[in-house]
């Protein structure tokens, strides 16, 4: 089928382990506006979309740019004690970058919340391109991110696969002609959840470190 040249990945859920921290932040939200906190099953369906929309779903009564200046002055607050790379992680990176294969990051988080943090993208050299919440018009499950990416990389959709943790994710990547990936280990979108469905992936893969065997059987078709 030919080599694979590029790999997408979403940041939360699928690079970094922000899955507490995003329902926590959502919780603190309800706690600040005096409102019970839902079971995590009612918040999970907002991971992968564009927070502002959301929050704008869930909270119709009060501005959105205040709900998210709570959520985001939450979550500066604790993104470097809870946020990590998922386990495996940056063996992967590190396989992937040795393999001559270019990486980067595709995700509706605004800029600041990528480099404000623990974890700062504008000096990881393992990444050579970032598709965030400002460079796009139409968020996941739109085309568009993925199809910026592949522009700024230079390559053609068969040329790139694109990893990521939710259903927007896939779809974003079907959209664009592009193959996709869930992980096995996402909170957002259980890869039974989108069997048969629309959003059912081309590939699901359980921990990290699978990906490289993938890419070696993707080549090999």
């Amino acid at each position: 089928m030919g080599r694979i040249k590029a790999v997408l990945f979403d940041f939360d859920g699928t690079l970094m382990d922000t899955n507490q921290l995003i329902l926590d932040s959502w919780n603190h939200v309800y706690d600040t506006y005096g409102l019970e906190r839902p079971p995590k099953e009612h918040i999970t369906p907002t991971f992968g979309k564009e927070l502002g929309a959301s929050l704008a779903e869930y909270f119709p009564d009060h501005d959105v740019k205040e709900t998210l200046r709570v959520y985001r002055s939450f979550q500066a607050l604790h993104f470097k004690d809870q946020v990590h790379l998922f386990e495996g992680m940056p063996e992967l990176l590190a396989a992937l970058k040795e393999r001559g294969l270019r990486l980067a990051v595709v995700t509706s988080r605004v800029w600041q919340t990528l480099h404000n943090n623990h974890y700062d993208f504008r000096e990881e050299p393992l990444f050579e391109i970032i598709v965030s919440g400002e460079d796009i018009t139409m968020p996941k499950p739109s085309p568009q991110p993925c199809l910026i990416a592949l522009e700024r990389l230079g390559l053609g959709a068969d040329e790139v696969l694109m990893i990521g943790d939710s259903a927007h994710d896939t779809l974003c990547a079907r959209n664009a002609g592009v193959r996709s990936v869930l992980v096995g280990y996402s909170l957002a979108c259980p890869p039974a959840s989108v069997k048969g469905t629309e959003s059912e992936p081309d590939y699901v893969i359980d921990r990290p470190s699978d990906l490289l065997a993938l890419i070696d059987r993707i080549e090999a078709e």
